[in-house]
């Protein structure tokens, strides 16, 4: 019999792309200095077959992983990253040049985070947050795990609930730059270094309503920071291009749920976002927009834990989540977020110092929201932020609003009530459609 190595390089490829998963295919590789160069040569083929036929919402992975990873190597490098646009983020698919071998770990570890985000949706009602769902899984598949259509069900569901996780996270990694340079650029300037001042003595003590007149000012020359003020030119400066992208890559999926006249990917982005939200502890006790952290966070019999480094949507900073290696573990550790650390090297553009400023995003942009009269009423307030992106989305590319009375002021827990307790992504396979959201858009004139 012909052994195995003696075959051309094409045919030990092919074989190691045929394997049903990563873990046969390092697992044959790694069985001789030959089965591993070819390993090598041909990584970018051998991940992109074994990816597409075993990764939920695949290319949508890759992408964000690269977009951090943009972000994350200009960060410590010690420089902004360059701006993005629409052809920058097109040139990032898989379809441009296939996931490389130094890319992979990233990616598995993207593919870890929503397999336990996957798993928290259907295991987790998060007390205090009452807008959370916790469905069974026979609420998105409509049947049991014994019928015929289970599996191919059970695979929509996950390419949908995955997509939407990745799209957002490439939203956090594009959006990080316009959310960032405001604190970066602030500590070159002198009034800028006032405001930062400022802005650190209030959020230390929890006062996030008490910026002066001048920091107020200041923070307004950064468009992003006007929330739900933002003018129509202004939120085209600042989401046009990464909201091109998406609604261009919604026209692509063969999925009815996504056509113009209900716009279901948009609407589960910020469902996700706020479902999302909730899942994530900050590390070494410290609170996470009011919520306290974890209660074992600290506990010294905690399972074994991987990590991966996203920017996620809302928070637009660069963060390490631990994450545990058996997904089944979330009972017993969550998933747990720390700001990463910018390096002491002079930034490449001006000289200046680059470091990790320390503020939280997420606040900040609540206290513009509050002091920009986002809460007017309790019955009909402005969308909160980080939704401007899909609230252009919407006008832009639907002509469609929110409705009032949509929004309410429970801002910190779940001011979505009425579309969260939805089984968003519950497919109903009796009618053929999708939820809808009657009584949540209104007709309105396009940007």
């Amino acid at each position: 019999m012909e052994l195995f190595t003696s075959y051309p390089p094409e045919i030990i490829a092919r074989v190691l792309a045929s394997c049903d998963s990563f873990n046969d295919a390092f697992a044959l590789a790694s069985s001789c200095q030959y089965t591993y160069a070819v390993w090598l040569d041909h990584g970018a083929s051998i991940i992109h077959s074994i990816g597409t036929r075993t990764i939920p919402a695949y290319e949508h992975a890759v992408v964000a992983v690269r977009a951090t990873n943009t972000v994350k190597e200009a960060f410590h490098a010690g420089r902004l990253p360059p701006n993005m646009t629409h052809d920058d983020i097109e040139e990032l698919e898989p379809s441009h040049q296939k996931c490389r071998l130094p890319e992979l770990a990233d990616l598995l570890a993207f593919c870890h985070l929503a397999a336990c985000l996957e798993y928290a949706y259907f295991h987790f009602e998060e007390h205090g947050y009452t807008c959370v769902l916790c469905p069974e899984i026979k609420d998105v598949t409509w049947c049991t795990k014994d019928d015929t259509v289970f599996d191919q069900r059970f695979h929509d569901f996950q390419e949908k609930f995955h997509r939407v996780l990745y799209k957002n996270l490439l939203a956090g990694a594009f959006l990080w730059k316009s959310h960032n340079e405001l604190f970066i650029k602030a500590a070159a300037d002198g009034a800028g270094k006032r405001f930062l001042e400022e802005l650190r003595s209030l959020q230390a003590r929890g006062d996030w309503q008490g910026l002066s007149d001048d920091s107020q000012a200041y923070i307004a020359e950064f468009p992003v920071y006007d929330v739900h003020k933002m003018t129509p030119a202004s939120q085209e400066q600042v989401f046009g291009h990464i909201a091109r992208y998406l609604i261009e890559d919604i026209a692509l999926i063969p999925d009815p749920a996504c056509a113009a006249e209900a716009p279901w990917e948009v609407m589960a982005s910020i469902y996700a976002h706020e479902y999302h939200s909730p899942q994530f502890f900050n590390a070494g006790g410290k609170h996470r927009h009011g919520r306290p952290p974890f209660k074992n966070s600290t506990a010294s019999d905690l399972p074994p834990t991987r990590k991966v480094t996203v920017v996620l949507f809302g928070e637009f900073q660069l963060e390490e989540v631990s994450m545990p290696i058996n997904i089944e573990d979330m009972h017993r550790t969550r998933l747990v977020a720390t700001q990463l650390q910018a390096s002491s090297s002079e930034s490449a553009q001006d000289g200046n110092p680059f470091a990790c400023h320390g503020f939280d995003i997420a606040v900040t942009l609540r206290d513009r929201y509050l002091f920009l009269g986002g809460e007017e009423a309790w019955e009909d307030c402005a969308p909160h932020p980080p939704l401007q992106l899909y609230t252009f989305m919407l006008k832009k590319y639907y002509g469609l609003g929110f409705s009032p009375c949509v929004f309410d002021l429970t801002f910190e827990e779940g001011y979505y009530l009425t579309f969260l307790s939805e089984t968003i992504f519950g497919h109903d396979y009796h009618t053929g459609l999708d939820p809808n959201f009657s009584g949540l858009l209104n007709a309105c004139s396009r940007n």
